[in-house]
């Protein structure tokens, strides 16, 4: 008899491959080999066992938890924690099916998406703020603050939502983890350093 488990690992690659709104019950049930009121019993419905598939792929990106400022003696050691951290979170660690679980709900959003922002997101994007803050060496606006540190999180995302057209380009070097952390965390440490130069 399948269990709970067993219905959330059948339904992650399917709906990682069309999205929430093409995946049917039946291809899940047929995939796990329960009846639909197995999914009903265990998730009240379509909509909720998403939700749940959701968010455990989420938890599986990382088995490490979010570098924090308290965690380092000083601010630039954080600051490239946190970039190293979440380049193996977004490129080094996710399996090819949990990206593209990520990338439907991105592109075709749900409310699943606001309550893995609240639960996950927001709080790993605002310990990256507080690193920058006590980065910088002179006091910058939150809205500064909140463009270098969108600007950390897109030079790490551009390696997987935009990997297929990366493969394609010439110049670009291989997809390697350290060597990509490195620069991130290198360029965005001396941007913030830079502060009072370059925010606005």
């Amino acid at each position: 008899m399948a269990t709970r488990a067993d219905i959330l690992d059948a339904a992650l690659p399917i709906f990682a491959s069309v999205g929430f709104q093409a995946a049917t019950v039946r291809d899940i049930c047929a995939a796990a080999d329960v009846n639909i009121a197995a999914i009903n019993y265990h998730f009240g419905g379509k909509k909720s066992l998403y939700d749940e598939v959701l968010a455990h792929a989420y938890t599986r990106l990382s088995t490490t938890p979010v570098p924090t400022l308290g965690m380092y003696d000083e601010p630039v050691e954080a600051m490239r924690a946190w970039v190293y951290w979440y380049v193996d979170r977004v490129i080094g660690r996710p399996s090819e099916v949990t990206g593209q679980l990520m990338m439907h709900e991105l592109a075709n959003p749900t409310s699943a998406l606001d309550v893995l922002v609240n639960r996950g997101v927001q709080p790993v994007f605002d310990e990256l703020r507080s690193i920058i803050a006590a980065l910088s060496p002179t006091p910058i606006s939150k809205d500064s603050i909140a463009r270098f540190a969108l600007s950390v999180v897109g030079q790490c995302l551009i390696y997987r939502s935009g990997d297929a057209l990366l493969q394609r380009l010439e110049g670009v070097p291989n997809r390697d983890s350290e060597a990509i952390a490195e620069h991130i965390a290198s360029v965005s440490i001396a941007a913030v350093c830079n502060a009072a130069k370059v925010s606005t």
